[in-house]
């Protein structure tokens, strides 16, 4: 995705009513400022979900375009990060269920080094996303965001709408059920 080109595509907001959702406290070119610091993450997450460019980019373009039309509805700014996500997920697991293709990781996995550190080899990333894509929805989200997101606990329940106590236990679950379907050896390298 080329820096000019993706922001174009990405950035479908800028076409909307000047006054719709505007929320106090989050300018304009406030919101422009945060869409554009996350546009490759947003991405980046809705590509994982749904393993197809084109997908991914309306996804991205639905969830900036919802964004800045409720953003009246963010009461914290601070949470931002966490509310935009909930918003691409949202969109996202809607999608996959109406194609019927609710497939997770495959193209996540590329980024995850080639030269022996964290899962580098190809077989072992094979066996990971087999796996990954076995698992629950949630159990997914989680993964996702708390390990290839690096969301904090805070944000990852706020993106799913769970408590942090729910979300530690589904991490802690999900962990379990992918050691058990591929060997804490390969997590652990």
């Amino acid at each position: 995705m080329a820096a000019e080109t993706g922001k174009a595509a990405l950035l479908p907001f800028k076409a909307i009513d000047e006054g719709a959702g505007r929320a106090k406290g989050l300018s304009d070119e406030l919101f422009v400022d945060l869409v554009t610091s996350y546009e490759v993450v947003l991405y980046r997450m809705a590509y994982i979900y749904l393993r197809n460019e084109h997908d991914a980019l309306e996804m991205v373009s639905e969830t900036i375009y919802k964004a800045y039309r409720g953003r009246s509805t963010l009461k914290n700014p601070e949470v931002f990060r966490s509310w935009l996500m909930k918003i691409l997920i949202r969109n996202c697991l809607d999608c996959a269920k109406r194609q019927k293709r609710l497939g997770l990781f495959e193209e996540a996995m590329e980024e995850i080094p080639a030269d022996g550190s964290a899962l580098g080899s190809a077989e072992r990333r094979m066996m990971l996303d087999e796996a990954l894509s076995r698992l629950r929805p949630d159990y997914k989200t989680v993964l996702l965001l708390r390990y290839v997101q690096e969301f904090s606990v805070k944000e990852t329940a706020h993106a799913m709408g769970k408590g942090e106590n729910t979300v530690k236990t589904l991490a802690r679950r999900a962990l379990q059920e992918l050691k058990g379907m591929i060997g804490e050896e390969i997590l652990d390298e």
